[in-house]
């Protein structure tokens, strides 16, 4: 990666200051913010799970998106190519935007929670895919405490969180649907779907029922009762009414993994 300083910079910026998140902000403090980054072909640009710090802008070429899953598989899930649009347009590449209203508290505090792939799955602060530019390309990169600022708690960063929010609930089924696919057994697909919703105190809380829960993990109802009263029987979670406890997280883990 490096940084773009010819003459081409003056023309990204003023494609950049078209797309639609620029027309909705202070766009001279908004574009004067944003840097503009070469990526050779096969370069890395964000790493899944990993904190969401920068909006992302494909100016020119072409950005394959990858998820992970829990079996180790890499499975092309996003692609962008500026020469595939009607128009040679500017797109966002992020499939995760953060919570702009995120009090600054709590945002430390998030950063000093043990990273894992579980307490990751579905954040919309964090990446839920891997980003690779797949021809040599040129992004923009705006820095998301540069939105906020520019924002101010005003409206927008009400729509901006409303938006980032929409995207967080369709992504995080989407991607468990696509994790669960590469899991083979019953337990694996119940450990996992316990691991990626449980909160900081290893509390989930299960409010649909076992049937709905049953199909969601694409397993039979008698068979996710079955496995639960297992985990529950060796201690590896324990209910009361809704709401589950992860005991032994490590268990979990394992079946996930095995």
């Amino acid at each position: 990666m490096k940084k773009l300083y010819d003459e081409k910079k003056v023309v990204y910026l003023q494609s950049l200051s078209y797309h639609p998140i620029f027309a909705t902000t202070n766009k001279k403090l908004s574009i004067s913010a944003a840097t503009i980054h070469y990526y050779p072909k096969g370069s890395l640009i964000y790493l899944q799970y990993a904190k969401v710090r920068y909006l992302y802008f494909l100016l020119e070429g072409a950005i394959h998106c990858y998820r992970q899953q829990p079996n180790g598989q890499e499975s092309l899930i996003n692609r962008f190519d500026t020469n595939k649009t009607h128009i040679h347009q500017v797109q966002m590449i992020n499939e995760s935007l953060p919570n702009l209203k995120v009090d600054e508290c709590d945002e430390k505090q998030d950063e000093m929670l043990a990273y894992n792939q579980y307490n990751s799955f579905g954040k919309n602060s964090c990446h839920q895919l891997t980003a690779k530019a797949s021809q040599n390309s040129y992004v923009a990169i705006l820095p998301i405490h540069e939105i906020k600022k520019t924002f101010n708690n005003s409206s927008l960063a009400t729509i901006f969180t409303w938006y980032a929010e929409q995207m967080y609930e369709q992504i995080s089924t989407q991607f468990l649907l696509y994790d669960l696919l590469s899991l083979k057994t019953a337990q694996a697909k119940v450990a996992y779907y316990l691991l990626c919703h449980a909160d900081n105190n290893s509390k989930i809380e299960i409010s649909m029922s076992q049937k709905n829960l049953a199909s969601l993990l694409s397993i039979r109802a008698e068979t996710l009762s079955r496995t639960l009263r297992s985990l529950i029987n060796q201690q590896i979670i324990s209910v009361n009414g809704v709401q589950y406890t992860i005991l032994k997280p490590e268990h979990l883990e394992q079946m996930v993994e095995q």
